[in-house]
């Protein structure tokens, strides 16, 4: 081996996956992470609800208009008196006990302090943060996908080293029986032999079981029926450059949930000047169109002559709300400091995100090397510890030690392989790549 290079560490997990598939009699869905991600995003329970709240806050947003738009309603209407009414047409008495008449009423403001424009910003602005939330929330469950991703690749790699370290205690066990019976060895070796088989053998069926309880998780996260067979893909390689920690943060800044508060913070801002609206005048035009009489139209002339319209302004002040418009007011500033104070603590806390976790990708990625270098030293440890025991110059419990510090070795690198593509995808959530 060579220093245990990135296309050989690449080639071994490969082959690792190919033969575990095989070997497991593997017949369901092969996943890729992408494919996980598009079943998560179709099926999570917190993507719909976030997508509820944008259908929502698109709802608002079109009740607002009313405010700009003209409220315009019809009428018809027939009615039967208890007594006659009498109706003069061309000089004419007519009398009925019926009268029928129908119209159009249309009415607009014109005016209202802004109250009307600053409803429609805010509706505006909820619909853009509840877009922005919903892709937060969707960085967020993508998250736990990929970590779950890599939970199950893990826990099929540690199920792995459990069986190969069940086949070595199978080894060492006939090679001490082998010993035993030429004399060479104590009965004692033999029995020291077998406790370690059995250990091993437990210890790959609850690795065997944390593979089925990471397996059960993922299926839960991406909304899938439990029991449902499937194998995943295995990344290529968790080596590649780091992003530099100045892109980073500014990738950061424009995180979802950042942008999010900054929505609420304008829609904050509006509902201030909702608010003030009621120290100001008002101006509402109104128009209306309306046939009335005792009985159906014969022509067009006796329809005409029992038409009318009409045109009006109104304009409303309020002189005094008992304190009702300066309560409001003071409510909305508190607001709106409360959304800007938020806003800035949101944006703190994100880049603190971002740096952590690219402290954590750096840190990973340094483990995985020492994780690399240290399989390499306990392979070789364990062939000298094999060839010394064979010729009698090394213990049973010091090769079984040798064999215990292989299985650490592996284990501590499928951990940190494993720990540097959990530490990717959390940056890639923390500068909202994931997902996107």
């Amino acid at each position: 081996m060579t220093g245990y290079g990135g296309g050989q560490v690449n080639r071994r997990f490969m082959v690792v996956m190919v033969l575990f598939i095989a070997t497991t009699g593997y017949a369901g869905e092969l996943w890729n992470l992408e494919d996980c991600l598009t079943l998560a995003s179709t099926h999570s329970p917190e993507v719909e609800r976030a997508e509820a709240d944008i259908s929502s806050a698109k709802g608002s947003l079109y009740s607002s208009w009313s405010g700009l738009l003209p409220g315009i309603s019809g009428y018809a209407d027939a009615t039967r008196y208890s007594s006659e009414q009498i109706s003069f047409y061309q000089d004419e008495a007519r009398i009925s006990r019926n009268r029928y008449s129908w119209g159009l009423r249309l009415n607009q403001t014109i005016f209202n302090g802004g109250s009307s424009w600053a409803r429609l910003s805010a509706g505006k602005a909820s619909v853009r943060a509840a877009r922005e939330q919903y892709h937060a929330v969707w960085g967020g469950v993508a998250l736990q996908v990929a970590e779950g991703y890599y939970g199950v690749l893990r826990a099929a790699a540690l199920v792995r080293v459990a069986g190969e370290a069940e086949e070595l205690a199978k080894r060492q066990l006939e090679r001490a029986e082998e010993r035993y019976r030429m004399g060479a060895a104590s009965r004692q070796e033999v029995l020291k032999g077998k406790v370690t088989l059995y250990q091993d053998k437990l210890a790959r069926m609850r690795r065997e079981n944390e593979l089925e309880a990471a397996k059960s998780s993922l299926l839960r996260l991406m909304g899938q029926e439990p029991g449902t067979e499937f194998e995943l893909v295995e990344p290529e390689d968790s080596r590649t450059e780091v992003p530099s920690l100045v892109e980073c943060v500014e990738m950061g800044e424009r995180h979802p949930s950042v942008r999010a508060y900054e929505a609420q913070l304008s829609r904050a801002k509006r509902n201030v000047t909702m608010a003030r609206a009621g120290w100001f005048p008002s101006l509402t035009g109104s128009a209306s169109y309306g046939w009335s009489d005792i009985e159906i139209p014969e022509d067009a002339d006796q329809y005409k002559n029992r038409d009318s319209w009409s045109l009006g302004l109104t304009v409303g002040l309020n002189i005094f709300d008992g304190l009702e418009t300066a309560g409001n007011v003071q409510q909305a500033k508190a607001s709106e400091r409360s959304a800007a104070v938020t806003l800035r603590e949101q944006r703190l806390s994100h880049r603190h995100a971002v740096e952590d976790s690219h402290r954590e990708l750096k840190e990973a990625l340094a483990q995985q090397e020492v994780a690399e270098v240290s399989m390499e030293l306990a392979e070789e440890e364990y062939r000298l510890a094999e060839e010394q025991y064979g010729m009698g110059s090394l213990s049973f419990l010091e090769l079984s030690d040798s064999k215990l510090a292989l299985e650490e070795a592996k284990v501590t690198l499928i951990d940190s392989r494993y720990s540097v593509f959990i530490a990717r995808a959390s940056l890639n959530e923390a500068t909202g790549r994931l997902g996107s």
